[in-house]
């Protein structure tokens, strides 16, 4: 069916159907047969021969008009076509037409659907589908899950279609989840060309003949065992001859997890051997969950971690101690009435993101401060790092004096004279080291068991810090060469109590004038939104982004404001090469950078590039500082975050905290909040005159202050009456230096 807001009215004439749309303000006419999948379809600008056929005009099939309808629904200008007529129409092939329009004739939608088996299917009913492959005999298998969102019946062929969420169950997903009996996720396929919700776009067609049999299935944001049929009173398996398969083909599912995975074009998605180069897997949403278990108020995206949400006594990690200080309940009502406090969303730290009071960052695994640079580049603050080498963090401390340098394991991290309260920041990065999972890596190294056992200290470090939001840097190669271990550390973050996306992302196309493939994740704390990746800022010609960076442009530093007596940059000192030369100017590096440089040499074709030369290719500023000599130094360049492409995924994950705590997005899925809270009007007080004042009493006198400003413009304006601050009359100079002692505030972590 089309959406609400357009109607399809039928004329008299069987041969003419209308389309309006009431926003668009357009109407046009079809002169309309039964169409085969070969029929064409003209629309035409000219309105003296609109329904005639032209040279100048394009020809449209049915699929490729339907996928015309949606892009004018979602640009919100008519559905015309000017051009040349083509050969072959466009968007014909199956894998580049969009999924999941409304059903066009022959198609209509159905409300119910009767098998052949007298099983009536209604639209919200889960279905169990077949098993797409042959399994062995005698164990607990069984097809995917759908909730029926639409049924369509094709009029020509009788032929009948669900459409709806796909749901598999968890032992099928690797080792992300944990294997709990009829828990299963909703598994979606998204495209990014296409701008509809992921619900909408990742649901998926099925022939109702694939039907096995209709299932009770829960969709929850609660914790596991919370209304599984673990909790059924009423289940009675005691008669049946296995008891385990009963639950598993006719009980109750619960689906509480999100599995998204994203290609960039709907073409990339049907070509053969292509994968998803990035997804989400999070939990399910408040405003997903089924009706049966919704909060009071669903804005809230009320999560485990938050404190109206239900305790699990069986999880070890809830702290049963407050960390903010409890205040006395006000004695007297306030100024303002919110008529619909449930509405209201929770308070919220104030964020001032100035320069007083930034968000806190902690580099993992720092090396020389790539990731550190970065942050700082994006206006937070630096408090600690750590790395187990020693020239690292040698080279740690002079670029950021006034954060803590810890030369220490992950797994020994925080150390047990680390404050844990100092170990809590606002957003932690993490990069383990990579070369055992890249895909250059071919041989055996010394260092590779170490290597390995560093990823899957992530899910403990979170544990321990906690961050509000953690962000890891990874080679490509950890997603698509080894993919049981990614399964691995997904299970590592979500089980620490995060939600996460992840993609690959080529460095090129946020300013780094190399060709640098890498996995970043994001991962937000439940009840914190999730951030975005930031908005490609580089590419090619035409796509409206700034040109990439060339190396030419890269090494403008050297050549503006050179440094004297660099120890790093002799270019005098490197050996000659003969290597033919590059346009500059035009061009990025050769090669990717690594620990020893990779196969990059300077454009002249006639030596190597310095130490310098690639920190700056590298995304450093030029007064950054390393330790070592030329060969450790390479090595803390080659395996450094660039700071010019880090500082861009940090400014966005600042901006969704700030955004965040100001209650400008929900908690739950990171949307714009609409609605404000409803607010009384307020009386001022009436302004007493001279002989009213005087006739009052000292200790009766009314004082009035405005109250600190709200997160809306209507609760800035309110007044509350208050007491005034008298300070205490301190006369002993030992008692006020005292006194000024308890109320100092040690705010760095560094002295």
């Amino acid at each position: 069916m089309p959406p609400d807001d357009d109607t399809i009215s039928i004329s008299d004439d069987e041969d003419a159907i209308y389309i309006s749309d009431d926003e668009d303000g357009f109407q046009t006419q079809l002169s309309l047969e039964p169409l085969s999948i070969h029929d064409t379809i003209v629309l035409s600008d000219d309105e003296d021969n609109e329904l005639g056929y032209r040279s100048d005009v394009e020809e449209l099939t049915k699929e490729c008009y339907n996928d015309r309808i949606l892009r004018a629904k979602i640009s919100g200008s008519p559905p015309t076509v000017t051009g040349q007529r083509s050969s072959a129409p466009e968007h014909a092939s199956t894998g580049s037409r969009i999924r999941n329009l409304p059903p066009w004739y022959p198609f209509v939608e159905c409300s119910t659907h009767e098998l052949d088996n007298d099983i009536e299917l209604r639209v919200g009913e889960t279905v169990e589908l077949k098993r797409g492959v042959q399994v062995p005999s005698g164990e607990h298998h069984s097809g995917d899950f759908l909730r029926i969102k639409h049924i369509i019946r094709n009029l020509e062929t009788d032929d009948v279609t669900l459409r709806g969420q796909r749901f598999r169950r968890t032992k099928y997903l690797g080792q992300i989840f944990d294997w709990k009996l009829n828990e299963v996720v909703m598994v979606l396929n998204i495209d990014e060309d296409d701008p509809r919700p992921d619900l909408v776009q990742g649901m998926e067609d099925v022939e109702a003949r694939e039907v096995v049999r209709k299932r009770d299935l829960v969709i929850t944001n609660e914790e596991y065992p919370r209304l599984s049929f673990r909790e059924n009173p009423r289940l009675k398996i005691g008669r049946a001859a296995n008891p385990r398969q009963h639950v598993f083909n006719h009980e109750k599912l619960v689906c509480r997890w999100v599995e998204v995975s994203s290609w960039r074009t709907r073409a990339a998605r049907h070509t053969r051997g292509q994968k998803a180069y990035g997804g989400v897997l999070r939990r399910i949403y408040c405003t997903e969950a089924d009706q049966i278990n919704k909060p009071l108020n669903p804005k809230l995206g009320l999560s485990a971690g938050s404190p109206r949400s239900p305790i699990d006594l069986e999880n070890q990690d809830v702290q049963f101690t407050s960390s903010s200080p409890r205040k006395r309940a006000p004695r007297r009502s306030p100024s303002i009435e919110l008529l619909n406090q449930a509405e209201s969303p929770p308070k919220r730290r104030r964020a001032a993101f100035g320069r007083k009071n930034r968000y806190l960052f902690a580099d993992g695994f720092h090396g020389a401060g790539g990731a550190s640079r970065g942050a700082k580049m994006a206006g937070l603050r630096v408090v600690w790092g750590f790395d187990k080498e020693s020239l690292p963090c040698e080279a740690y401390k002079p670029n950021f004096p006034r954060a803590k340098s810890f030369q220490v394991g992950a797994a020994d991290f925080p150390p047990p004279f680390l404050n844990p309260q100092c170990s809590c920041v606002d957003i932690f990065h993490l990069s383990p080291p990579c070369c055992f999972f890249s895909p250059a890596h071919t041989v055996a190294g010394v260092n590779d068991q170490d290597n390995h056992d560093a990823l899957f200290t992530v899910g403990p470090l979170l544990r321990k810090c906690k961050p509000r939001i953690a962000i890891l840097e990874q080679t490509y190669g950890l997603l698509e060469h080894h993919r049981d271990n990614f399964r691995r550390l997904a299970h590592d973050i979500i089980s620490a109590g995060y939600n996460f996306r992840y993609r690959k992302v080529n460095f090129a196309e946020y300013g780094l004038p190399q060709r640098r493939k890498r996995l970043i994740i994001i991962a937000a704390r439940d009840g914190i939104p999730l951030p975005p990746f930031p908005e490609r800022t580089h590419g090619y010609s035409g796509t409206g982004l700034k040109r990439f960076t060339s190396v030419y442009s890269a090494l403008e530093p050297l050549r503006t404001n050179p440094r004297k007596w660099d120890p790093y940059h002799e270019p005098e000192s490197k050996k000659p090469l003969n290597k033919p030369p590059y346009d500059a100017r035009n061009s990025l590096l050769p090669g990717c950078i690594t620990g020893g440089g990779g196969q990059n040499f300077h454009y002249s074709g006639k030596r190597g590039f310095t130490v310098r030369e690639y920190s700056l290719l590298q995304g450093f500023p030029m007064f950054h500082e390393f330790a070592g000599n030329n060969t450790a130094a390479m090595l803390q360049v080659g395996n450094a975050f660039p700071p010019v492409v880090a500082s861009k995924f940090f400014e966005q994950c600042a901006k969704t905290l700030e955004d965040f705590d100001n209650g400008l997005i929900n908690a739950h899925d990171g949307s714009m909040v609409e609605e404000l809270p409803e607010v009384r009007q307020v009386t001022l007080p009436r302004r007493r005159s001279t002989a009213e004042a005087k006739r009052e009493k000292p200790n009766e006198a009314p004082f009035y202050r405005l109250s600190p400003p709200g997160r809306h413009a209507a609760l800035r304006h309110a007044i509350e009456p208050a007491r005034p601050r008298r300070a205490a009359r301190v006369t002993d100079a030992r008692a006020l230096r005292q006194q000024q002692l308890t109320r100092r505030e040690i705010i760095d972590l560094t002295d």
